[in-house]
């Protein structure tokens, strides 16, 4: 049986591929060009305008922003009091700007808890201070606040040198009396890149709604009521008042109220409107 003659190479854009025939039909054979499965470029319009938003990105891909990035490690703390029945599960509250930071609890620390967590994050240059928080885990009822403090960046830390210290605490005892934090700050300078921001079309499409009359069953249950955030207490009005002193407390009860009784989300909000 004559043998069957060589198909001719055939050139194309993936590379020289030659046509066998094999036992699950006819297949290319041959050796892949570099550019296979390489997404080629974007092409310009006609008459060699690129869109402007295309023009930023690639005119300066390796743009450079210098930024300030603080770092803060929240070592220990030793406190003048003990408060409740039983010794203290303290943790501590980082608020640097907008931004918050909570480390572990420290279980049966009492008055001397230790922490030694770092938190890291890009700030404002113009950030003058930080404050610290103290609170006491309760298991049964809310969380008691049971000393804070403010801590200016010195100069020394704003030039990049750390500065390991410990800081006052006031209190129920007093200010700066009940007891002292100990904290390392640093802040450096980095470079890092800057990308232009680029708003991607989007196709919004509005979901349909559909009413439930009242009675009525879907897969043989009905739908569960929606649980009713619990009141806001006057304990609660007051202890976010020892927070923001000089805010009205009807404005604190308020936001309380918009808040869910969330006061995470309420010291956010009363944040923002000092």
């Amino acid at each position: 049986m004559a043998a069957a003659a060589p198909q001719p190479t055939e050139t194309t854009n993936y590379g020289s591929l030659q046509l066998k025939e094999t036992r699950r039909g006819k297949v290319y054979v041959g050796e892949l060009s570099a550019e296979f499965l390489r997404i080629p470029p974007p092409q310009q319009p006609m008459g060699g305008h690129m869109p402007v938003s295309q023009q930023q990105m690639y005119a300066h891909p390796q743009a450079m922003v210098t930024s300030h990035r603080l770092t803060v490690t929240v070592i220990e703390a030793k406190l003048n009091k003990g408060y409740g029945m039983t010794k203290m599960d303290p943790y501590c509250r980082l608020r640097v700007g907008h931004g918050i930071f909570e480390t572990p609890t420290a279980t049966s620390g009492g008055k001397t808890p230790y922490w030694g967590k770092t938190w890291s994050s890009v700030v404002n240059r113009d950030l003058k201070s930080i404050e610290v928080e103290v609170f006491d885990e309760r298991a049964f009822s809310t969380d008691s606040r049971i000393a804070w403090g403010r801590v200016v960046l010195s100069q020394d830390v704003k030039k990049g040198k750390s500065e390991d210290d410990w800081w006052p605490l006031s209190g129920k005892l007093g200010d700066e009396k009940e007891g002292m934090i100990h904290l390392q700050i640093t802040m450096k300078k980095e470079q890092r890149p800057a990308y232009p921001q680029f708003m991607m079309p989007q196709m919004m499409m509005q979901a349909p709604s559909y009413v439930i009359p009242p009675g009525i069953q879907i897969g043989g249950m009905t739908p569960a009521p929606r649980p009713q955030p619990p009141p806001v207490t006057e304990e609660d009005v007051r202890q976010m008042k020892e927070m923001f002193p000089n805010t009205d407390n009807d404005v604190i009860k308020t936001v309380l109220d918009a808040s869910g009784g969330n006061k995470d989300a309420a010291i956010n909000s009363l944040l923002t409107m000092q």
